[in-house]
């Protein structure tokens, strides 16, 4: 991701799973937006690692 975009740019994930780029994006001060079908794996998965890892 440092590679490929600069502060302030906007990543986005069409497949969010893991949440890894969210938090990437975030901690190297990108705007984000992450898609997620399935709302058990963005409440068991995506949130924990957003709260753990930063912010």
């Amino acid at each position: 991701m440092e590679l490929a975009t600069e502060a302030d740019d906007l990543v986005v994930d069409l497949f969010a799973g893991s949440g890894t780029t969210a938090v990437a994006a975030r901690d190297l001060g990108r705007r984000w937006v992450v898609v997620e079908r399935n709302p058990e794996t963005v409440r068991d998965v995506i949130l924990p690692r957003l709260r753990v890892s930063g912010a």
